[in-house]
């Protein structure tokens, strides 16, 4: 096991993703470059990636769908402050262009807002059955909420997606 580049700072996410010898995908925090960094096993920073058109405000994890693309969640909401949420649909397009895709998505019952909702801030997104999930976190309240977007087909980055509750997850 090596240690993380130092050019990393404050890494936030990871994800393994298919290639030679494996490879994995990170990003830093809040507030950082909007950069996707490629690391091999061992922590040793492979090529990074400027996400032009995407900003770095709270950053909390990655995920990666079955074709490939990546989903970085600017999702952290600390302050309960933040109005307009974000994931940023990222595909490398295999020795193409980058093609990045801001789609805004909204919590159920948020009024098209997401402010006065202790539940609604989040650390991690995974991908299953061709759907991205989201869990938010908690400081009051000890439960999750885990949640689903709509199918990637609906995804144009002009609507705001409406995310649907699937379930609440009693915490110890």
């Amino acid at each position: 096991v090596g240690q993380l580049d130092p050019s990393i700072l404050e890494c936030s996410g990871v994800e393994y993703g298919p290639g030679e010898g494996g490879r994995y995908w990170v990003h830093s925090d809040s507030k950082r470059p909007a950069l996707l960094y490629e690391i091999d096993e061992n922590g040793a920073l492979k090529k990074s990636y400027a996400l032009d058109g995407a900003t770095n405000r709270d950053w909390e994890d990655i995920a990666m769908d079955d074709e490939g693309r990546l989903y970085i969640g600017d999702i952290g909401n600390n302050l309960l402050t933040l109005e307009d949420l974000n994931i940023y649909r990222i595909d490398l397009g295999r020795g193409e262009k980058t093609s990045i895709l801001k789609q805004a998505f909204r919590y159920p019952g948020a009024g098209g807002k997401t402010l006065g909702l202790q539940s609604h801030d989040a650390e991690s997104l995974f991908v299953a059955g061709g759907r991205l999930f989201l869990l938010t976190k908690t400081l009051l309240a000890s439960e999750s909420i885990l949640y689903a977007f709509p199918e990637f087909s609906s995804w144009d980055g002009k609507e705001v997606l409406l995310l649907e509750e699937m379930d609440r997850l009693l915490l110890p």
